[in-house]
């Protein structure tokens, strides 16, 4: 099956709740995410109640066919958001990896667990209460719908 010319809006609060509910290397958590107008912001907390909550930024999103790339970094440039990766390497999801020098993929086929054969996106734009996702044209096998459908049921999708 074949989809063209759609608008995927993922809502805030499932951003937030995907995010706060990743299981981090080392006693790290994700305790607070914020979108802004091309940036989604991270706040940290780290392990063992130390009072310090650093920042991360990830933006400037791009795309190539289903991957989307983000540039990151934080309120002390690189060197802070690079340290805290390097903790959290081994646990992130499959289809997410950090590249170093600021820099995360995003594969979608991956990340969405084999529900989409194929995505192909004009582009990404991160909104105050949403991350939109412009969709050129996505396939998937019939078998696959059941799982595609339970990734989609809390986003809107609108038709171009």
């Amino acid at each position: 099956m074949r989809m063209e010319s759609l608008t995927l809006r993922i809502g805030g609060t499932e951003i937030k709740r995907a995010l706060r509910s990743m299981k981090l290397h080392q006693g790290l958590r994700i305790i607070d995410v914020r979108l802004e107008p091309g940036v989604v912001q991270l706040e940290l907390a780290l392990p063992g109640n130390i009072p310090f909550r650093p920042m991360i930024y990830l933006s400037n999103p791009s795309v190539q066919g289903a991957v989307v790339s983000l540039r990151i970094s934080g309120p002390l440039g690189f060197g802070l958001p690079d340290i805290a990766l390097s903790l959290i390497m081994p646990t992130l999801p499959s289809g997410v990896d950090y590249l170093g020098c600021g820099l995360i993929l995003v594969d979608l086929i991956q990340v969405c667990q084999g529900a989409f054969r194929s995505i192909d996106l004009n582009g990404v734009s991160i909104e105050p209460d949403h991350i939109s996702l412009d969709v050129a044209c996505a396939e998937f096998d019939l078998e696959s719908l059941p799982r595609a459908a339970s990734l989609l049921q809390a986003i809107s999708i609108e038709e171009l």
